[in-house]
């Protein structure tokens, strides 16, 4: 069975990708995409404590926001606290699914 999240994510066609070097930069970009209109995102942990950039705007129901560049579980589980809603990770791993699954069960 897919992820619910799937056909939200097809629906939108489009899912901006922020990556910057400065946090501050970042979140201008996230304030940007917000005041756009546009209601997903993906915050790559390639921006300095990506995490703080995830939470504040994680918390607005309207928003789905994710985690990008997400090397290793443990990175996973913090953008999961923080907030996100979906991981991107530059490979396959399987020991990021048991994550994924409890996120799923508790939004269900």
């Amino acid at each position: 069975m897919p992820h619910p999240l799937i056909e939200t994510l097809r629906a939108a066609r489009v899912v901006p990708v922020v990556r910057t070097r400065q946090a501050r930069h970042a979140a201008t970009a996230v304030q940007w995409l917000r005041d756009a209109g546009l209601r997903i995102f993906e915050i790559t942990m390639t921006i300095p404590d990506a995490p703080s950039l995830i939470r504040e705007p994680a918390t607005d129901p309207s928003l789905l926001v994710g985690a990008g560049a997400v090397p290793d579980r443990r990175s996973a589980e913090i953008c999961l606290a923080a907030g996100a809603r979906f991981i991107v990770a530059p490979w396959t791993d399987a020991s990021y699914r048991p994550l994924a699954d409890r996120r799923l069960l508790r939004h269900a």
